[in-house]
């Protein structure tokens, strides 16, 4: 009877081994390549009819526009902002009692909204191969300015940012809705 215990482990192990390897005929796999590609048609284009003015008197008006093309295959949607920088040593109060040095003239039109994050938003969605409207018309020297020794060689800079998003993204990107950008859905 003795040896008949170690028969048995035997044939357990054979069988225990069996099952293992009849397991293994049943298991496959298999890889599927799945290649995803970025519409390489998003493309947009920042155009400024804009000639600096050399001698720019209070009270003048320099024409200053700003547009945005839509030269891809999607649509888009638009926002700028500005930040206007004056390098002098004006300091202090305008004789018109503002720190206005330049007043931008915006355009005479509804196309652009201003936001609570700071933006003006073109309100509608850019299709392919349209334009926006100018955000501005032009800049006017405050007509109020003293042409004083504070005022000789300074310099006003109005810095423009202009940045698009493809027209699905701007709500969960810029939290835009429909009621701000007309087309949005």
């Amino acid at each position: 009877m003795k040896n008949k215990k170690p028969l048995i482990a035997l044939f357990a192990l054979l069988l225990i081994a069996g099952i293992g390897v009849t397991f293994a005929y049943f298991t496959s796999s298999k890889a599927f390549e799945n290649v995803f590609k970025i519409n390489k048609d998003y493309e947009a284009t920042i155009e400024e009819k804009f000639t600096p003015e050399q001698d720019w008197l209070p009270g003048e008006e320099v024409s200053k526009e700003v547009f945005v093309t839509n030269t891809g295959s999607i649509d888009l949607v638009a926002r700028v902002k500005y930040e206007e920088v004056w390098s002098g040593s004006l300091t202090g109060l305008m004789p018109d009692g503002t720190t206005r040095v330049a007043l931008i003239n915006f355009a005479d039109n509804d196309d652009w909204v201003l936001h609570t994050d700071g933006y003006y938003y073109y309100n509608k969605v850019i299709s392919p191969e349209t334009k926006t409207t100018s955000f501005i018309k032009s800049v006017t020297l405050n007509p109020n300015l003293e042409l004083t020794s504070d005022y000789i060689d300074a310099e006003y800079t109005l810095n423009i940012t202009v940045e698009t998003i493809q027209s699905d993204g701007a709500t969960d990107k810029w939290g835009i809705t429909s009621s701000l950008v007309a087309g949005l859905e």
